[in-house]
């Protein structure tokens, strides 16, 4: 199942997913599909071949609610850009609405449940700001502990979807101090382009390539969506793999992202050199680590758990120190919550009012003078 499920999502040509398909009942293909948010390119690579409308509909339904939540996107976008206009902040537009135009042959192949806007620390209060007076609700409540994690994005709405206002690319503090992301570089390389009727600025292809696989690997890179992105993007004329190679490593961000490009590579067969590869890692030993990883066995259906066990590639840093810090506190989560000690209080989670306004202002205050 696993090799049809990469074949659909990845570069294989029909007789090599016709070959796959075979030797599997393909409404197996149906619920991880979903899981993983690939439905709507499985959808379009099985449509060729004679599959059953009992696996063609639920996926043609998650395709349909991709292009919905696309075509929300494109709605909100011109707002969104008028509120940070409105406050004289520069935004970057990144990840889903800009991947789903940009990167494949049609949006609905890529799901996407967010916006996600880039500002400098500077301007995220007056950003913020402007949002809420644009009818952007913001709905963090859970300011202490926004302020505690040192967590560089707030969730606003915009109509049915949920707008992430960044001051960063990474979230959480413990980890942005790991790395050296140079956030004003980034605006200095952004690029415009368009969505749907709209011009936006984004990264240009080789930070995205960057920035796009670091996302994936904090995040345990368990996800097909995430390969599927990283497939799309190494296809790219526009790369300059010196330039990755180059940018990622004056990031710290060299270990995660290989190990990101190979999984890519070795599962749904992204055309990504070996040497760069090795090159990003800083040697072989992270990369046959991530290898062993790899060849475990596939979690199916959850996504939850994802593609690949994902607390090794989440612990990937710049230096070997870092990595064994973040691997052993991930193992220690992870053993609280076999034990069912969780946290009684997520201070992540953006839901439980904490602080009040004292803390807000201590936030917005902290962003913009670098102390977060």
């Amino acid at each position: 199942m696993r090799a049809a499920l990469y074949a659909c999502v990845g570069s294989a040509t029909d007789d090599e997913l016709r070959s796959r398909l075979e030797v599997i009942d393909a409404e197996m293909l149906v619920e991880p599909a979903i899981a993983h948010r690939v439905a709507g390119r499985v959808h379009a690579r099985l449509q060729s071949f004679d599959v059953a409308t009992e696996v063609l509909d639920p996926l043609a339904a998650a395709r349909r609610d991709s292009m919905a939540a696309h075509l929300e996107a494109r709605r909100q976008l011109p707002a969104i850009q008028g509120a940070l206009d409105a406050a004289g902040v520069p935004g970057i537009v990144f990840k889903g609405p800009v991947l789903a135009s940009q990167w494949y042959d049609t949006p609905d192949h890529r799901e996407y449940r967010d916006i996600d806007v880039l500002v400098g620390r500077t301007g995220f209060a007056a950003a913020a700001t402007a949002f809420e007076e644009a009818g952007f609700p913001g709905l963090c409540r859970n300011w202490q502990g926004f302020r505690d994690l040192r967590i560089a994005e707030l969730p606003f709405r915009a109509g049915s979807m949920i707008v992430d206002l960044h001051w960063h690319t990474v979230a959480l503090g413990a980890v942005r101090d790991s790395f050296e992301v140079d956030i004003d570089e980034l605006f200095d390389r952004r690029v415009s382009v368009r969505v749907g009727d709209h011009e936006v600025s984004t990264f240009d292809p080789t930070d995205t390539l960057v920035q796009i696989s670091l996302h994936a690997a904090l995040a345990g890179a368990n996800r097909l969506v995430w390969l599927m992105d990283i497939d799309r993007l190494c296809r790219d004329e526009r790369l300059d793999w010196a330039a990755v190679v180059r940018r990622a490593n004056d990031a710290r961000v060299g270990p995660p992202v290989a190990a990101v490009l190979q999984r890519a590579a070795s599962s749904v067969g992204a055309r990504v050199d070996r040497d760069v590869i090795v090159e990003l890692a800083g040697g072989r030993t992270w990369l046959g680590v991530n290898a062993a990883v790899d060849r475990l066995p596939m979690s199916g259906k959850r996504a939850d758990s994802g593609s690949h066990p994902s607390m090794v590639i989440m612990s990937g840093r710049g230096a070997t120190t870092d990595t064994l810090q973040a691997f052993l506190a991930g193992v220690s989560r992870d053993a609280r919550r076999l034990l069912r000690r969780p946290e009684a209080y997520a201070p992540w989670d953006w839901r439980p009012p904490t602080g009040g306004r004292p803390s807000r202002d201590a936030y917005y205050a902290g962003v913009t003078a670098g102390e977060l």
